[in-house]
């Protein structure tokens, strides 16, 4: 076959030799993009030019599929070895044939190779994609290169350093990949790709093969905080060493097999070739040729390659995708390479979360958009009341409030709250005390607001819709000195030891303020002179725990806050805002103070007009509205409602997400729309945004207020780079004081900032956001909308945006619900677009479009409006559960079938349930699923389990496995998990439940490599007697063991309660003169006891619903390969066993507290939960120390207690248990 081949000579065209060499260059560019056909050989090509008498070039191009790399330089040695002497084939070294490879290939086990990545992979949440998926359907992308030159003394050094650790260069290159990958991204665990040379020792000649040989795999990147540098690196080198043998796995068998979580769009190439690329150069023999230089150019289609070529000095080549980075964009990521480099060279001993990836330059820009230096407040400033009043002697009859049809002036506000205040002061109020304020809407909540702020106090705001419980509680935590009310209101203050209650509009009252003086209060009159750092007011917010917590905020923070949203939010004489949120809501502090202080009016909405669109618009048109501020939910009812109301009116939206659907027709409609942002613990708003229309996408938070300071940080409190995910934190003078009374609460979210000076704060808001190019934020998500489905974490505002991108949806909501206890799936709910009717599925069939099958939400429920709450946020507990009435579906085929769909009909209370149709999906839940396999039992006598209706949810599928006939019983003293002929055996010893289900996550390690068992409590089942101590369990079990096992070396293995019998058990048989060779405690503790308070103990309805949670947890519905899939379990669970296990818990952790651990003189390997539980002390592996002479050995694991064996870790446990135990046996 001819090889094509085309000649120019470039000289006849009068070009001088550089003009020449742009013909060239030109040329080269175009055959870059002339790509092969591979229906069509050869894919090779020549073509040789000549730029001068002496000069050519010549170029080889070829499809990868027909060389790498490695061969490259080979077919160019005997390329030039045949130039030099033609015709003399035969003197080539003879080439292995790529028939062998492919042979050698053939006799992989691909199973075990996929397998093997699985494990390593196992828990990657989420892809390492750096661009955006690529269509599939576009034109040839030509990538872009830059060429990047590690200095000579800064290789030396990694290279001398590599040589200290016993680590590759590879590996150091690797390393610093991830962790610039971590922080592009925003995480500390990612996976990118690395090309491989699968050039097997066993097959001779490999070294020489010409060919397609090499191979693309993931690589894992941990790069936690607080993970030593030199600890990632050894660990990602054991690893690699580990999963040698495995790099001829297929890349889209390890991600079809992984799911996302294998996937990214970068890549690492090393290049270690036996024959560089440049050692043809010279003189060729004695042909009078001589070679001056060569070079190559890979096409990739990765959005990001890395090209590293070893030498002197490091060259690193960057191919990029032109579509997705621009040249500017690649130089300083690879500037930011080379300073983890250097990072690493300098100090390996250093924590991955010290080093720093940012330039001065970028640091500088970051600092200056976050709006520099925390700043302090000004004890000098006396904005309230001092403004206010300024503003009466200017101009006394000045409307300041109007309410329900009345207009009251900044002089008769400023008497009536100086009467007031005087009297508040009377009653011994001043700094440092509060005032309830359970006052309606009214000009007297304004007045109130003012008169605790000039006596000194801090008020403590109450909504009288609050249920009574809820003020109850307020009252009774911020025990203030008063509480004002109205006779409308009193009623709704609880009667209570000390409470004082003033009733504003009773007699006694009245005649208290018609005896107190007019005139502005000064300090004198004061029960002491006003401070900045005194309280302004205590809010209440709603708290993760259910109990609501008193955010304190001083008068400092309040001050200067009205400074500085009134540079961004102008207000003068003349305008007037239109007061729409409840007094609870902080937000309310602006609609207040923000025009009082500014000489503008105030127009407060009653309770009844606050919710009614057509009623605010009334009082915008009556009462010549200028400014509005509102929740973004508010302002959609009003845009649908009374569109009218807000043409030429100033919109100031925040409190929640804005869409950009709803502020674009803001936009459209008001004069100016300003997004604000910011959280109760910081006053009120700490960014704002003036939004544009040409804006597209998400609306931005816009930029800090001069009183305050922003950092997007990433979980080792660094800067993180624009564009990439992080936590906001915030500072400056705006900060609240704390949480009243809970100074460990205050602790955890004002934290010290490391941008400030000593005694500087910070709060961290659990906002997920990023800052966008031209230095404004843009908001992400929360960290805490963090949920767990399927051991998936979801993010809730990435399913809503989703849902909003749909051109039907203008507004959307998702939770999580659990209707019916232990049943918790995601819910979606979506308001139409005008003159839309979107349909629920059709919802769903786009989510599933858009969105992983995992982030799809089991129902869409279409409302007419979202429901809000008091203070105008979307009320997520008054969304309605949605219908489940089953869709038509299949008819049921078989008797089997028939019999499955009544019973489905009956456990779910519904008319019918198709053949097809899913049990979940219809509302089933753990209770319910007991109940059906019960039926089942009672009519078929059926021994299915729970787990056989999770792995076959639908009549259909549920029929075939009773068709098969399949049977088990899962509360045996011993479960054989899985059972391999001549492999070790290990015993793995329940936690406090009495069973030993949960180890079935260990199965899929245990194929070919050892036996599992485990061993479950005898007091499962009534009929059998539990032991009394643990000390008799032991002496038990390893009869038990010893029945099935007779002789050692012996393998155990307990999680929690479990670990303490496994310890018990190892010092047993060492007793016996027997030897326990490997002895794994999952963050197992001896528990030091300082009181006989009981430990804690799971609610039978808790018991229910772990094992469901375990049940469903081993089966993986998207795994292919049944090797991954353990035994099913295929007993029913009675109320029998549940009170079995109800009783072992009982049992067991009054055991657990009794015990006293024996002395073992082996080693133990302590398998330690990284993730400390919210509510539980963290075990100290030093707590052994007493009871192990051996060796104690570490492994962390990076999960809670309670997640130990769930799958993400139960994999990387697994990954351990599986080499250790392989590790001894051989």
């Amino acid at each position: 076959m001819r090889v094509p081949w085309r000649e120019e000579d470039l000289r006849g065209r009068g070009l001088g030799e550089a003009e020449a060499r742009d013909v060239f260059e030109r040329w080269l560019a175009q055959d870059r993009v002339d790509r092969f056909d591979l229906g069509r050989p050869p894919l090779l090509r020549f073509a040789l030019f000549r730029l001068g008498e002496e000069r050519f070039r010549l170029v080889m191009t070829n499809h990868h599929i027909l060389l790498d790399g490695w061969s490259t330089p080979l077919v160019v040695r005997d390329l030039f070895a045949l130039y030099e002497r033609p015709g003399e084939e035969s003197a080539l070294p003879r080439p292995t044939p790529y028939r062998d490879y492919l042979a050698w290939y053939g006799t992989r086990d691909r199973g075990a190779g996929v397998a093997a990545w699985c494990g390593v992979l196992a828990g990657v949440a989420e892809a390492s994609v750096l661009g955006p998926v690529a269509s599939g359907g576009g034109g040839v992308v030509v990538p872009g290169e830059v060429w990047c030159e590690v200095a000579e003394g800064l290789t030396g050094r990694l290279v001398e350093r590599g040589r200290e650790l016993g680590l590759t260069l590879n590996t150091l290159v690797q390393g610093a990949w991830g962790v610039v990958l971590g922080r592009l991204l925003g995480r500390v665990d990612v996976v990118f790709g690395a090309t491989v040379a699968v050039r097997p020792v066993e097959l001779a000649g490999s070294e020489s093969l010409v060919g397609l040989c090499i191979n693309t795999v993931p690589v894992r990147v941990r790069a936690g905080a607080g993970v030593p540098v030199s600890g990632l690196l050894s660990g990602l080198q054991e690893t690699q060493a580990r999963l040698s043998e495995y790099q001829f796995a297929g890349l889209p068998e390890i991600q079809a097999a992984v799911g996302a979580g294998a996937r990214f769009d970068t890549v690492v190439i090393f290049e270690n070739y036996p024959v560089a690329p440049d050692a043809a150069s010279g003189a060729l023999g004695d042909s009078g040729v001589t070679m001056r230089a060569s070079g190559g150019r890979d096409a990739t289609h990765y959005t990001l390659a890395l090209t590293v070529i070893p030498g002197e000095r490091l060259q690193v080549r960057w191919g990029y995708r032109p579509d997705v980075f621009d040249r500017e964009s690649v130089e300083v990521i690879a500037a930011r390479f080379v300073r983890v480099l250097e990072a690493i060279a300098a100090d390996p001993g250093r924590l991955v979360g010290r080093i720093d990836v940012l330039s001065g330059e970028e640091r500088g820009r970051l600092e200056a958009w976050g709006g520099g230096a925390p700043g302090v407040a000004d004890a000098g400033v006396d904005v309230l009341p001092g403004l206010f009043e300024g503003w009466v002697r200017r101009d006394r009859g000045a409307v300041a409030v109007v309410c329900e049809g009345c207009e009251v002036s900044y002089g008769e506000v400023n008497e009536r709250a100086n009467r007031l205040a005087r009297v508040l002061v009377g009653l011994g109020v001043g700094p440092e005390s509060r005032v309830g304020l359970v006052v309606s809407r009214s000009v007297e909540m304004v007045v109130a607001l003012l008169a605790v702020v000039k006596a000194g106090g801090a008020y403590v705001p109450i909504d009288p819709r609050y249920p009574a419980n809820r003020i109850a509680f307020m009252l009774d935590d911020a025990r203030p000195e008063v509480v004002l009310a109205t006779s409308k209101t009193a009623e709704r203050v609880p009667a209570g030891d000390g409470l004082r209650l003033l009733v504003l509009d009773d007699e006694h009252t009245q005649q208290l303020l018609a005896q107190a003086s007019v005139t502005d209060l000064t300090d004198r009159d004061r029960i002491s002179p006003l401070d900045p750092r005194h309280p302004a007011y205590v809010i209440y917010t709603s708290g993760s725990t259910g109990i609501p917590k008193g955010v304190v905020v001083s008068r400092g923070a309040v001050e200067g806050f009205l400074g500085a949203v009134g540079q961004r939010v102008e207000l003068g004489v003349g305008d007037r805002l239109l007061a729409v949120t409840t007094v609870s809501f902080d937000i309310a502090a602006l609609e207040v103070f923000l025009p009082l202080v500014c000489g503008a009016g105030v127009v407060v909405a009653s309770d009844a007009e606050v919710g009614d669109p057509v009623a605010l618009a009334g009082l915008v048109k009556r009462w010549q509205v200028s400014v509005m501020q509102a929740t973004p939910t508010l302002w959609q009812a009003i845009v649908s409602q009374a569109p009218g109301m807000v043409e030429g009116l100033r919109v100031l939206a925040g409190g929640e997400a804005l869409p950009g659907q709803l502020a674009r027709r803001l936009g459209e409609l008001g004069s100016q729309v300003v997004n604000l942002y910011g959280p109760t613990e910081c006053t009120i708003w700490s960014t704002a945004a003036i939004l544009d229309l040409a804006d597209e996408g998400a609306p931005p938070l816009g930029r800090p207020l001069s009183n305050t300071s922003v950092y997007v940080l990433d979980g080792g409190l660094g800067l993180v780079p624009p564009g990439v995910v992080g936590e906001l934190y915030v500072s400056g003078s705006g900060l609240a004081r704390g949480y009243a009374g809970r100074a460990g609460l205050t602790a955890g979210r004002f934290v010290a900032c490391p941008f400030a000076g000593s005694g500087g704060r910070m709060y961290r808001t659990g906002d997920l956001v990023r800052w966008r190019a031209d230095g404004r934020l843009e908001f992400v998500g929360r960290v805490d909308d963090q949920v767990k489905v399927r051991g998936f974490r979801i993010e809730l505002g990435e399913v809503e945006s989703a849902l909003v991108s749909h051109p039907q949806v203008a507004r959307a909501a998702v939770v999580v619900r659990e209707d019916r206890p232990g049943d918790r799936g995601l819910i979606g709910y979506v308001v139409p677009t005008a003159g839309s009717r979107p349909v629920a599925t059709e919802l769903r069939e786009f989510l599933a479009g858009v969105l992983p099958e995992h982030m799809v939400p089991s129902a869409v429920v279409v409302l007419e409006r979202l429901p809000l709450t008091a203070n105008g946020k979307l009320d997520r507990k008054a969304l309605p559960a949605p219908d489940y009435t089953p869709t038509p579906g299949r008819a049921p085929a078989t008797p089997t079938e028939e019999l499955l769909c009544g019973l489905f009909a009956q456990v779910l209370d519904l008319p019918h349930v198709p053949a097809d149709a899913d049990f979940f999906a219809l509302g089933g839940h753990s209770l319910l699923a007991m109940r059906l396999m019960g039926r089942l039992r009672a009519d078929t006598g059926a021994r299915l389990g729970m787990q056989a209706l999770f792995q076959a949810p639908s009549p259909a599928r549920l029929a075939r496995l009773l068709d098969d006939g399949e049977s088990s019983h899962d509360f045996d003293a011993v479960l054989a998990i899985r059972s391999e002929p001549d492999t070790p055996k290990l015993f793995c010893v329940h936690p406090a439940s009495g069973i030993g289900w949960a180890y079935q996550a260990l199965a899929g390690h245990a194929v070919g490599s050892f036996s599992l068992y485990a061993l479950q409590a005898r007091g499962l089942d009534v009929s059998r007697e539990a032991a009394a101590n643990i000390d008799e369990m032991a002496d038990d079990y390893v009869a038990t063991m010893r029945s099935i096992q007779p002789s050692g070396p012996y393998k155990l293995l307990g999680w929690s309660f479990g670990g303490l019998v496994a310890h018990a058990m190892a010092a047993r048989i060492e007793a016996m003169g027997e030897r326990v060779d490997r002895l794994f405690l999952l963050d197992a503790y001896p528990v030091e006891r300082q009181s006989t308070e009981p430990l804690w103990c799971p609610s039978r309805r808790e018991v229910v619903e772990d094992l469901l949670r375990v049940a469903r947890n081993q089966y993986d519905p998207a795994a292919d390969d049944e090797l991954w899939r353990p035994p099913l379990l295929e007993t029913e669970v009675s109320e029998e066993h549940v009170d079995g296990i109800y009783r072992a818990y009982q049992t067991n952790l009054d055991m657990m507290a009794r015990h006293t651990p024996p002395v073992l003189k082996g080693d133990i390997i302590l398998v330690r939960a990284a993730i400390p539980e919210s509510d539980a002390r963290t075990g100290d592996p030093l707590d052994w120390r007493p009871y192990v002479e051996g060796d104690i050995r570490i492994v962390d694991i990076d999960c809670t207690h309670s997640e130990m064996l769930d799958t993400a870790a139960a994999n990387e446990i697994g990954t351990v248990v599986a080499r250790d135990v392989g590790a001894r046996e051989a």
